[in-house]
């Protein structure tokens, strides 16, 4: 190779590395696109293929836009209540909702909540293409409202958001993912964290994520969670179909205090197992 030619592709490389520094975006943008690309590295395959096959054979059945009984309109009526009432009470602006599924109560609560507050700002992030394609039609001329395909469990929570709010995923993971989830939660700057739980439920470590579930209750072992205040979505509804569902509310700072290798430990979780701050498909970027 002859000097000159050296020197040309140095200058080709040169201009591209100043481009680069030109171009690039800085501050919040910067941030934005670093956790663009780590969300694209962090989907679980199986995850995703596991609900991906819940939705397309209707496992959960077809009511609530396929995401099962507990997602009907009717179901969500005291929730959306319960919910609608702790918004106004404590100003929330903007919530992150994991997962989003089929948003058929979820549509009629942001019509409710924006009539209180009209500059309420969502974003609904699912495992399932699908279910995204689907919501992201509906809300294509909302520019409050963003849809996106990602795994919360494996990403971090995007920062601005006033409430993370996650009602029924939990209970369909392991141990490790939940403990996984909690902590993107915890490491967030979300002023409160609301997630299902069952007070009187007993706590199963499912051996993979997907359809099955337990009645993961937060309180008691190993998760030993107190949370500052729990909310019963419908006594009437939930005591009838046996589940007893709340919703546990963590103020920020909360979960930022839980001593997190002992919960891996109460867990029986080895080091094989224990959740990891990033997911074995994803390289820091």
């Amino acid at each position: 190779v002859t000097q000159e030619v050296l020197f040309s592709r140095f200058q080709i490389l040169t201009f591209c590395f100043v481009a680069l520094l030109i171009t690039f975006p800085r501050g919040s943008a910067a941030q934005n696109t670093k956790s663009y690309f780590r969300r694209m590295l962090g989907i679980d395959s199986n995850i995703m293929s596991s609900f991906t096959s819940t939705y397309n054979t209707f496992a959960w059945g077809r009511v609530g836009g396929g995401s099962g009984l507990g997602s009907s309109i009717q179901f969500t009526r005291p929730l959306r209540t319960v919910l609608l009432k702790f918004f106004e009470d404590n100003k929330i602006k903007s919530m992150y909702d994991v997962p989003c599924g089929a948003m058929l109560w979820t549509k009629i609560f942001l019509q409710d909540v924006r009539k209180q507050i009209p500059e309420f700002v969502y974003e609904g992030v699912d495992v399932v293409k699908k279910v995204v394609d689907a919501n992201q039609r509906h809300f294509t001329e909302d520019p409050k409202t963003t849809i996106r395909h990602g795994d919360f469990v494996n990403e971090p929570v995007p920062k601005g958001f006033d409430l993370i709010f996650s009602r029924d995923a939990l209970q369909h993971l392991t141990y490790a993912q939940v403990i996984k989830a909690l902590q993107n939660f915890a490491e967030s700057d979300a002023r409160f964290v609301v997630v299902g739980t069952y007070p009187k439920g007993k706590n199963i470590n499912l051996p993979q994520a997907g359809t099955n579930c337990f009645e993961i209750n937060l309180q008691a072992h190993p998760f030993n969670l107190e949370p500052d205040q729990v909310l019963p979505e419908s006594e009437r509804w939930h005591i009838r179909y046996g589940g007893h569902k709340h919703l546990a509310v963590f103020s920020s700072g909360k979960l930022a205090q839980v001593d997190w290798k002992r919960l891996e430990a109460d867990a029986g979780l080895n080091s094989a197992q224990a959740p990891s701050k990033m997911s074995s498909g994803e390289r820091e970027i």
